[in-house]
C-alpha cells in the first residue's frame, strides 16, 4: 500500500471571500429592488384600467347611484328615449 502524499492546502483568503459575499448581498437586494418595482408597476396599471373602465362607462351612460337606504344601484341613463311604464296586465 502506498500513502498518498498530501498536499498543502492553501490558505484561506477571507478577503476574497467577504468580497464575494457582498456582491451575492448586492445581487440579492437588487433581485428584490426589481420585483417590488415590478409589483408597483403591474399595480399601478390596474389602477389605471380600471379608471378608464370607470370613465368608458360613464360615458356611454352606465353609472352607479346610492339610494336613501346607502345601497349601490346601477343606473343606466338614457338620452332621449320615450319610457313608458308597462304593466303585467298590459303585457298580457
Amino acid at each position: 500500500m502506498s500513502k498518498k502524499n498530501k498536499t498543502a492546502q492553501e490558505p484561506i483568503n477571507y478577503t476574497d471571500a467577504q468580497k464575494r459575499m457582498d456582491k451575492y448581498v448586492d445581487a440579492c437586494q437588487k433581485a428584490k429592488k426589481g420585483k417590488i418595482i415590478a409589483l408597483s408597476m403591474i399595480g399601478v396599471t390596474i389602477v389605471c384600467l380600471l379608471v378608464l373602465l370607470l370613465v368608458s362607462l360613464k360615458l356611454n351612460g352606465i353609472g352607479m347611484m346610492t339610494n336613501a337606504n346607502g345601497n349601490v344601484v346601477n343606473v343606466i341613463e338614457t338620452s332621449g328615449a320615450e319610457i313608458t311604464d308597462v304593466t303585467s296586465s298590459e303585457i298580457e
